[in-house]
């Protein structure tokens, strides 16, 4: 909570290079809403959640609060938030994903001042029933680039190997998996 107010969380669906990061620089410049830079966190929380087994056992919860406290700390964007293992011991009470994700963020939006969260990840498809099962009022921007610049970016840009052909086929996997999570989501 923030003054009394609920944040809002809202995520991004979008392919990479299609200007995910200058929308959510857009939506962070908004005094309402915080959009940090990637972590990519939640993603690979919900790909390798199964990976720590039960989080009530008090060893399981540690490894996943070491590592998660470990990509906070080692991510490439600059937040304002930092975050310790004894932290998260102190202030998430409840051993889920969630918990922590929403302690993570609703922390950094605090501290820029802000009332919501715009959360960019990659293939957010992928993970979008964890994000409505966990996420009250969770809300979704979906957004496209022509798959024709989306390709040249991916080709001027030396961290996309693979050239146009690789994009294409990326860009449409991306577009058809977020298409049919539409499709089943339905008209809300």
């Amino acid at each position: 909570y923030h003054g009394g107010h609920k944040i809002r969380f809202i995520f991004l669906i979008s392919s990479e290079r299609s200007g995910s990061n200058l929308i959510t620089k857009m939506i962070d410049a908004h005094p309402d809403y915080c959009g940090p830079s990637p972590s990519h966190l939640i993603r690979t929380l919900y790909n390798n959640i199964q990976n720590y087994g039960n989080l009530n056992n008090q060893e399981n919860w540690k490894i996943l609060v070491y590592d998660v406290t470990s990509l906070l700390n080692f991510q490439l964007g600059a937040w304002e938030a930092k975050f310790t293992e004894d932290e998260f011991f102190e202030n998430v009470n409840s051993r889920t994903i969630e918990s922590l994700i929403k302690y993570i963020y609703e922390k950094e939006a605090t501290l820029n001042g802000k009332r919501n969260v715009f959360i960019k990840e990659n293939q957010t498809y992928t993970f979008a029933q964890n994000i409505l099962n966990d996420f009250d009022y969770a809300k979704f921007v979906y957004l496209v680039r022509d798959p024709r610049d989306m390709a040249l970016s991916w080709k001027l840009s030396f961290n996309h190997p693979g050239a146009i052909m690789k994009a294409t086929e990326i860009w449409f996997n991306d577009q058809r998996s977020s298409i049919e999570l539409f499709n089943d989501l339905g008209p809300q």
